[in-house]
């Protein structure tokens, strides 16, 4: 009951979109290729709500995950696979032992575009869910601060982030966001979305 609460919670306060863009047909005709047998068995490996293993470039394995680019999944509110996904995502990013601000699905061995972030821009700093995000534009203008990734951990680099982008992703339920996201959070996309290209906070220093 809890996770169904949850599930619904993300989809109310995320679910309002300026575009919605309908998904018909099966996967294979519109592009989106279904969950394999090895990623069910890594989303299946626990419960809802337990914490995914993080993959880490300190194990070759892991790094090889780390280093591939990601594809798109297809946003679908009714999808257990991707449900049972991202709610396992959101415990591991709320680690009280080792919280984030933002997890990608490659960071827990799926490569899939899928990402967590911390809205540090919105009230109550809410974590949002979101889908095939890509960036669209940027400001020219650009901020160094530290930066660190929970897949390199025990290490924090000044990393130049552009201020301002322009990020598009879907929710859930197949709605298109369009935003423009500035200062911390605009940082944190950033960071999330190298990592669905196979990049690493480190290749910017």
């Amino acid at each position: 009951m809890k996770y169904l609460a949850f599930l619904f919670l993300i989809i109310t306060i995320f679910g309002c979109a300026k575009e919605e863009v309908p998904f018909y047909g099966d996967s294979t005709v519109n592009g989106f290729r279904p969950f394999t047998t090895n990623e069910k068995a890594i989303i299946y490996s626990g419960g809802s709500s337990d914490i995914m293993p993080l993959y880490t470039i300190f194990d070759y394995d892991d790094s090889l995950v780390l280093r591939k680019q990601c594809i798109d999944v297809k946003p679908d509110s009714l999808d257990a696979d991707l449900l049972y996904l991202i709610s396992r995502m959101y415990a591991t990013v709320n680690d009280p032992a080792n919280p984030g601000v933002g997890l990608a699905a490659p960071q827990v061995g799926i490569n899939r575009n899928i990402i967590w972030v911390m809205r540090d821009d919105l009230a109550g700093d809410p974590f949002q869910v979101c889908i095939n995000p890509k960036i669209t534009d940027v400001t020219q203008t650009m901020t160094g601060s530290n930066e660190g990734c929970l897949s390199i951990p025990g290490e924090s680099h000044v990393i130049q982030r552009y201020r301002a982008i322009v990020v598009e992703f879907y929710d859930l339920s197949g709605n298109l966001h369009r935003e423009v996201i500035e200062g911390y959070t605009a940082k944190i996309f950033q960071h999330e979305i190298d990592h669905l290209n196979a990049i690493l906070y480190i290749d910017h220093m």
